[in-house]
């Protein structure tokens, strides 16, 4: 895609290695899911700087910046119409972003619970999913329905690693 909507890129292998890191940043914000084109220019344009004028960076900026914002939504029609396939009735879809001190754990993240499934979290350590379970337990989550609405249960251990041998 950014080849091909970049036209003022010349075929030579400097000008190929500056496409192919900005094609890595493009991919980042694209799974951040930031469409900002304020955001897209600041973080391209410094490279593409050597190898095209202001001008045409922008107008690749914007260019592929609206090709993701297409591919994007028509991607979330796709994932909707899956989710009406999905047995149960809805009883949460929200989006929410959810930070632990200065480190953003969950950005733009989407949460879909139907009734009569089961859900789990897996991931590595500091992800975020302990503090998730805590902000659905304290009411904390926006978007997430209410207590009168749905019963949550979280249960964790309080061991320190020095008591594990207990009896």
């Amino acid at each position: 895609v950014l080849k091909t909507k970049a036209t003022f890129v010349k075929e030579d292998a400097f000008s190929s290695a500056v496409l192919a890191y900005v094609s890595t940043l493009c991919a980042e914000l694209v799974a951040s899911r930031n469409f900002e084109k304020d955001a897209w220019v600041a973080s391209i344009a410094p490279y593409l700087a050597v190898i095209g004028s202001d001008a045409e960076i922008a107008t690749f900026a914007e260019e592929v910046n609206a090709y993701f914002v297409d591919f994007d939504a028509k991607n979330a029609l796709s994932n909707a119409a899956v989710e009406d396939i999905e047995e149960g009735e809805l009883l949460c879809d929200c989006e929410f972003s959810l930070a632990y001190g200065g480190m953003i754990l969950l950005n733009k993240t989407r949460l879909n619970l139907r009734r009569g499934q089961r859900y789990g979290l897996c991931g590595p350590n500091g992800v975020g999913k302990s503090t998730l379970m805590r902000a659905i337990a304290d009411g904390q989550l926006e978007g997430f329905p209410s207590p009168d609405e749905l019963r949550t249960v979280f249960v964790e251990h309080n061991l320190q690693a020095e008591d594990a041998d207990l009896p």
